[in-house]
């Protein structure tokens, strides 16, 4: 492993002011320099929001079945509850072609 900028330095002065004694002690300054370094370089990673994901699909699906079990019955059907059944349905469409 390479080590760049600022954690060369502060290795550097530590080894100069701590001279390892054996194999163990300069094993013990790479190993710590190796973790500050994969801390300063490593990125957050963003909340997966895969429940939100699971809950919002069951609802949709929830609907289109609202809406078909009206349509069985001949019931009025909202404008907005058509305009949820086609995305759904564009969706289902989408992921059948897929397999």
């Amino acid at each position: 492993m390479f080590v760049f900028g600022p954690h060369k330095l502060v290795t550097g002065e530590y080894a100069e002011c701590h001279v390892p004694k054996d194999v163990s002690d300069a094993a013990r300054i790479i190993q710590s320099i190796q973790v500050c370094y994969d801390e300063s370089t490593s990125k957050v990673k963003p909340r997966f929001t895969w429940k939100e994901s699971i809950e919002s699909k069951i609802s949709k699906i929830l609907c289109f079945i609202d809406l078909l079990e009206k349509t069985v019955r001949q019931e009025k059907v909202s404008s907005s509850q058509k305009k949820v059944s086609e995305k759904l349905c564009k969706s289902l469409i989408g992921l059948k072609q897929n397999k």
